[in-house]
């Protein structure tokens, strides 16, 4: 589980309501991720989403965000704090991909020729085990790089 948090001041016309950057906020997120539920509160209010796309075959991660919008005169400022995890599907993908290689690794002469594993089994699992974890972890990160490009256009469209 990871922790993000973002945050920007945004400068908006005179006649924009909070109501307004809430829907266009939800209106920006629901682009880059698969919104499951939304509370109904205006100034604060809870976002449960999952990134990656819905026709893929496994999702990335799983975001818990908590939204605040406060107004003072014309400006906006937007705080969004929350959680990412590896969604499950991600999680059980990978862990089919190790089983895969570990049966791979049964068949003889599979990686390595000859009797019992050796160094280019290590070396096999070592790359498999280095990408499922950068992977991993690229995928937990990513939601607060959207976050910040969806405020940062937020910011353009209201300006």
């Amino acid at each position: 589980m990871k922790y993000i948090e973002v945050s920007r001041k945004i400068e908006g016309h005179s006649d924009a309501q909070v109501g307004d950057v809430k829907e266009l906020l939800i209106d920006k997120l629901d682009r880059i991720i698969d919104i499951e539920n939304v509370t109904e509160n205006l100034e604060k209010f809870k976002v449960v989403g999952t990134t990656g796309t819905p026709s893929g075959f496994s999702r990335h991660s799983r975001i818990d965000l908590d939204i605040e919008i406060i107004k003072q005169d014309r400006t906006f400022k937007v705080l969004v704090a929350g959680q990412t995890r590896i969604a499950t599907s991600l999680a059980v993908t990978y862990m089919f991909l190790v089983i895969a290689v570990l049966l791979i690794g049964l068949l003889p002469g599979s990686i390595e020729s000859g009797e019992g594993s050796g160094a280019a089994d290590a070396l096999v699992f070592l790359f498999i085990g280095m990408y499922i974890i950068f992977d991993m972890k690229s995928k937990q990160e990513e939601p607060k790089e959207l976050l910040e490009d969806v405020l940062q256009s937020l910011d353009t469209v209201l300006s």
